[in-house]
Parts: structure tokens; C-alpha cells; sequence
């Protein structure tokens, strides 16, 4: 299994702008996200995230959403990993730039906690596994 994730990025990588309705379904669904930030100063860190599907909210297709206690620098550089591990093999990586907000800060229907980090997207990537294989 780690042997096919380690080449999914070879075997089949889409950059796009914008969330798209496919990036935008499979953050929906995803349950756990490797987040990576790094400061003005270069600082970084690297954390797991986990919650039910859709604890990560895209707000629109540029912006984002996940819940986080501890505030980052307001223009903090992100990175999201979400990985299926299933039969698909699919991944999905989110660049942009961070933002501490208030829950009352987003739309009326994201619920939960009252800390988020609400994120501008630059890029996306997808990857996919090649069929026949």
C-alpha cells in the first residue's frame, strides 16, 4: 500500500486554481488532514487533524475552513494533505495562506467550534493512481 502512494504523485498529478467540485466532494468526505504551516520568519509545524467527514469546510472555491484552537500569523503559509487510503488512492494537497478567524466570522452554516483558520487557496493538487496497474 505505501509502495502505491509513494508514486501516486507520478502517476497522475492535476494543478488547478480554485477548489473545484471534485477537490470540494473530497475534502467533504475526508475524516483526517495533514496540516502544514510555516511563519513569516520560516518557522514551521506540522500537525494532524481529525474529526468527522466535513470537518473541514470549503467555504466557496477559494476559501476554506477547518476548526483550530491555537491561532497562526495572519497570513501564515498552509499546506493540507488529505489522503484516501482506500482502493482509489486518491490525494489532494491545498496551498494558501492562513487566517485565525471567530466562527461568527463565517457563513451561518458552519457550526462548531468557536476558533478557525480560514484558508485563501493558491493551488490545488490531485492525485490520482493511473488505471491498469
Amino acid at each position: 500500500m505505501w509502495h502505491d502512494l509513494a508514486f501516486m504523485a507520478a502517476d497522475l498529478c492535476a494543478s488547478h486554481g480554485p477548489l473545484d467540485d471534485r477537490a470540494a466532494e473530497f475534502i467533504g468526505g475526508a475524516g483526517m488532514a495533514y496540516i502544514a504551516t510555516a511563519d513569516a520568519d520560516g518557522g514551521c509545524a506540522e500537525v494532524v487533524r481529525q474529526g468527522p467527514p466535513g470537518f473541514i469546510r470549503v467555504i466557496d472555491d477559494r476559501r476554506l475552513a477547518y476548526p483550530e484552537a491555537e491561532p497562526l500569523p495572519d497570513g501564515a503559509r498552509v499546506g493540507i494533505l488529505l489522503i484516501d487510503l482506500g482502493p482509489a488512492g486518491r490525494g489532494l494537497h491545498v496551498n494558501g495562506r492562513a487566517h485565525s478567524v471567530a466562527r461568527d466570522d463565517l457563513p451561518a452554516e458552519v457550526t462548531g467550534p468557536e476558533r478557525w483558520v480560514l484558508v485563501d487557496v493558491d493551488e490545488t493538487y490531485v492525485h490520482e493512481r493511473a488505471t491498469g496497474r
